[in-house]
């Protein structure tokens, strides 16, 4: 890959981080004619990527 204002050659980095996550939901429709949805869930990464410039 090339740096695009300077030219210069860089190594390419594989924009993928790894990911956990996990998610936990109940639906019920105790009362006639309503139904309740409650979803709990959580997403962490191993790192964040920022572009340098």
């Amino acid at each position: 890959m090339v740096e695009p204002v300077s030219g210069e050659r860089v190594d390419s980095e594989d924009p993928l981080v790894p990911a956990r996550g996990a998610e936990i939901g109940l639906r019920t429709v105790a009362l006639p004619g309503l139904q309740s949805t409650v979803a709990l869930w959580y997403l962490t990464f191993d790192s964040e990527r920022e572009p340098d410039g």
